[in-house]
């Protein structure tokens, strides 16, 4: 019993460690990939990184912070000179019921998407403004990521969505070696724990 006791503790404290590293390494190659393709990332789906954002609001966030809110302040600026968005913009902040949101939205989506095609000033401020955002995003990220290394906890993969973590999977090796590693240990302890059971419990 004590052995098996002792085993399992080891092999607990082996799949913590494990899954810990790759957690971090996981998000880490995540938010490069981010940088390098241009993705932005989408804080809805993590309460931590809208918590953040939105209320904590870090000081050393605040050069990306000011960088996004300088930007997008630019952009609308440039787009107030035009009736038709101001009024969709209004529609939308007033609107109540889910149909007049509905509305109000196809209404800027017209708005955006003939600026897009017949502004070029429009599409410089709209890309710098994204550009902005993605920087202010990743920063968000790695700031949680850093927190969560210190405090020795597993970094939520909420914000990857399913193909891209295949695809990461796929192609980092030191992240495949871990994810195998810790579907062994994870066998491993059931296995284990199953005898320890049927020994504290003289089960045949």
């Amino acid at each position: 019993m004590e052995q098996l006791d002792n085993s399992l503790q080891e092999i607990n404290k082996d799949l913590q460690q494990k899954q810990l590293s790759h957690s971090w390494l996981l998000m880490e190659d995540y938010l490069d990939f981010c940088e390098r393709s241009g993705k932005t990332i989408s804080i809805k789906s993590e309460d931590y990184l809208k918590v953040l954002t939105y209320e904590r609001k870090p000081k050393e966030l605040k050069p990306q912070e000011n960088a996004y809110l300088k930007a997008k302040e630019i952009l609308e600026k440039h787009m107030r000179q035009y009736p038709d968005y101001a009024k969709a913009d209004e529609q939308r902040r007033i609107a109540r019921s889910e149909i007049e949101r509905k509305n109000a939205s196809a209404a800027l989506s017209t708005v955006y998407s003939r600026l897009w095609n017949d502004d070029k000033k429009y599409q410089k401020l709209r890309n710098n403004e994204q550009i902005a955002l993605r920087a202010y995003r990743i920063a968000t990220v790695r700031y949680m990521l850093k927190e969560h290394e210190e405090a020795q906890r597993v970094m939520p993969s909420g914000i990857i969505g399913y193909a891209d973590k295949k695809t990461l999977q796929e192609n980092n090796v030191e992240l495949r070696k871990l994810s195998l590693e810790i579907s062994l240990l994870q066998q491993l302890q059931n296995e284990t724990l199953r005898k320890y059971q049927r020994i504290k419990y003289q089960l045949k």
